[in-house]
């Protein structure tokens, strides 16, 4: 191979013999006639500097250039180029997780779209992981409508009908009543698989139009109720909404907050298939109510229920056994109040695999003793604030004399 690297430069033009002396000392005031001459030569060095510039420039320009190509043919013996294309996919779900937790929308420069833009075959890789393309975060009042609504079908289409996981919010505009984006996210409600919105009241019915929930396996959803006084309150909105979730036969976990104008949790009356559900966050009415949710829940594992006010509950009541319940959590949304007999749930439970339990205002000591003892709990037990009653050793020792199987005890405040 060839190679040249001889650059030529004008060599540097000599002064006027009769200006030389000039600098070569500092004591000598050039005259007329030698000012007119340095003027001159100055001018003939900066038009020399000037082309060297040039030169310089286009040599600078064809090192990058010698860079670059060197660049792409050094990638040709990266390690990446020796993955599988399913290790490839597997690093590929990586960045797309770590970029949806950064995501406001769906947009070009993030990943699942790309990496369909790096190489052929980085983009035939994506393409062909449907699993890329399953997360679907959409603030619909940040997105725009044109761009998002191809962009979101297409997303969907190259999913390929795995379960989506889906963030829909809807913050800012409460004069919306529907949005497209959403019109194309609900004709695919057959494959939610684990949705979380945070909506206003006026997209409800909108939302309501969906109907098949085959894959959906975790449903989280808040409702602000407070900005208008026309929903102060949740029973006023369409049944078919409350409704719309009553068959989704894979249904595991649901969470659903709302509150009213005073900013108060209210009681959202979902029809729901209670017996399901492993995981329940939710509000009700009051403890009667609670303890007629608790009743429905026979699989239930995690559960944490407010209510809003406490009455007293009837003696008689049969005791409702959840035996796989590990973590139960209970709180009273209303004004403080003294705790009064026969008003706690845990009167009424028998949780035999209980390993959390967590009162805030809605039982004393003696109901928790009750119910562990009652229900044998399991080995290892944490409890969390307990209303009206300081957390003593003597408490602790009556539990052990009470639970001659229990291994582990911690007793703690609710921050």
């Amino acid at each position: 191979m060839t190679r040249s690297s001889a650059f030529t430069f004008p060599a540097l033009p000599p002064p006027p013999a009769a200006i030389v002396h000039l600098a070569q000392s500092n004591a000598t005031v050039p005259d007329d006639v030698e000012s007119g001459l340095v003027r001159s030569y100055i001018e003939e060095l900066d038009l020399q500097m000037f082309s060297v510039d040039e030169a310089l420039a286009s040599l600078k320009l064809r090192k990058e250039q010698l860079r670059q190509t060197r660049k792409t043919y050094k990638a040709c013996f990266a390690p990446i180029r020796r993955l599988p294309p399913e290790v490839l996919g597997l690093i590929f779900a990586v960045v797309v997780q770590e970029t949806a937790s950064r995501s406001l929308s769906i947009e070009m420069d993030n990943a699942p779209w790309m990496l369909t833009r790096i190489c052929r075959h980085w983009s035939a890789v994506a393409l062909s992981n449907p699993a890329l393309w399953t997360r679907l975060d959409l603030h619909l009042h940040r997105i725009g409508e044109k761009g998002a609504i191809p962009l979101t079908r297409l997303q969907i289409e190259r999913s390929q009908n795995m379960p989506l996981t889906l963030k829909i919010s809807d913050d800012d505009d409460w004069q919306r009543e529907s949005h497209p984006v959403l019109d194309i996210v609900l004709s695919a409600s057959a494959q939610w698989g684990i949705v979380d919105v945070h909506t206003h009241p006026l997209l409800l019915e909108q939302i309501s139009k969906a109907r098949r929930f085959d894959s959906l396996t975790t449903f989280l959803i808040t409702i602000d109720f407070s900005a208008d006084d026309r929903f102060d309150t949740v029973s006023k909105y369409d049944d078919a909404f409350w409704n719309v979730f009553s068959v989704a036969p894979k249904l595991r976990h649901f969470r659903a907050l709302s509150w009213d104008t005073e900013n108060t949790y209210v009681s959202p009356s979902f029809s729901l298939p209670w017996h399901q559900l492993t995981r329940l966050s939710t509000s009700t009415t009051s403890n009667t109510e609670a303890l007629t949710v608790l009743q429905k829940l026979s699989s239930i594992v995690e559960c944490t229920l407010a209510f809003a006010t406490a009455g007293i509950l009837q003696q008689n009541h049969n005791v409702v056994c959840l035996p796989h319940l590990r973590l139960l959590a209970l709180q009273i949304e209303d004004e403080p109040i003294i705790y009064q007999k026969r008003t706690s749930v845990l009167d009424f439970l028998e949780t035999p695999s209980l390993q959390s339990l967590a009162v805030y205002q809605t039982a004393d000591v003696e109901a928790v003793l009750g119910l562990v003892t009652r229900s044998n709990c399991a080995s290892s037990l944490t409890l969390l604030h307990l209303y009206s009653n300081s957390i003593d050793h003597d408490m602790a020792l009556h539990l052990t004399e009470k639970m001659p199987s229990l291994t582990s005890l911690e007793l703690g405040d609710l921050d």
